[in-house]
């Protein structure tokens, strides 16, 4: 087994610009959903939602 030695150090990354954690979308709203669905049911579109 080889060992390392750390001769040098190791500059920390540049910080980010942006906000990190954060999911970019909002979330769909109770009145869009219920859009949605209606416009699938007229299309007689299915989906499984058990995944």
């Amino acid at each position: 087994m080889v060992r390392l030695r750390k001769n040098h150090t190791i500059t920390p990354p540049a910080k980010l610009h942006y906000k990190q954690g954060k999911f970019p979308f909002t979330p769909l709203s109770g009145k869009e959903s219920a859009e949605i669905s209606q416009a699938a049911a007229a299309l007689d579109l299915t989906w499984d939602e058990t995944s």
